[in-house]
């Protein structure tokens, strides 16, 4: 994570949306991104989670040479919050694969409303392989459409990195794509599944156009 955003560092204030129990968020703090970070999230019980973990966290970087930075934790929604104006880096992690195209739009949407002309944006999320959308427990879109959806909104991709590709089998009975090692462990014949196609976890870093 250091290595793909050490080009970006340090920002002023890093807004990381939907953060749940903070595992990411801590790690920006720890690595000294930003001495401003704030967390976003809807689940009060994963924000008291967060919380905790940031109080231990700055108790530790208070006895070391980096510096602790002022750490909060908001239950609101992304859509609506105002906790994005200034943010210099906002981060998102793979929940964007649960939202509908309409509802991932409008959450890129309002980020770059809100971004100044110098802003990034840190994106890690799955891809399908073999360009094409369809949905299992998620929403699995090619590359290419988040791509198109970054350009739009006047965006470019700084850098990228993506896993080896792994695929994905669909059981039968409708519980959507998991993995193989899962159903063997459960007892389930191979005969109940099905390859579904193929997945990539990618990391994007985006900038605005002319930066």
């Amino acid at each position: 994570m250091r290595r793909i955003l050490a080009d970006h560092l340090p920002v002023g204030k890093l807004v990381d949306i939907g953060c749940a129990v903070g595992d990411w968020t801590l790690r920006y703090a720890q690595y000294g991104f930003a001495p401003e970070i704030v967390g976003i999230d809807l689940s009060p019980h994963f924000l008291e989670l967060a919380r905790a973990g940031a109080g231990r966290l700055c108790r530790e970087l208070a006895a070391g040479p980096v510096a602790a930075p002022t750490m909060r934790f908001v239950e609101e929604n992304a859509l609506t919050t105002g906790e994005l104006a200034g943010a210099d880096l906002v981060c998102m992690g793979g929940f964007i694969q649960c939202l509908p195209e309409e509802a991932a739009e409008a959450l890129l949407g309002r980020v770059a409303a809100a971004q100044s002309a110098r802003g990034a944006i840190y994106l890690r999320t799955n891809v399908t392989t073999d360009g094409t959308t369809w949905r299992g427990t998620s929403y699995y879109r090619p590359a290419s459409w988040y791509e198109a959806l970054f350009r739009r909104l006047g965006y470019r991709s700084r850098d990228m990195h993506a896993s080896a590709a792994i695929p994905i089998v669909e059981y039968a009975a409708g519980l959507g794509p998991i993995a193989r090692g899962l159903g063997r462990l459960a007892g389930w014949g191979h005969s109940r599944f099905s390859q579904r196609g193929r997945l990539q976890f990618v990391n994007w870093v985006l900038v605005r156009d002319g930066t």
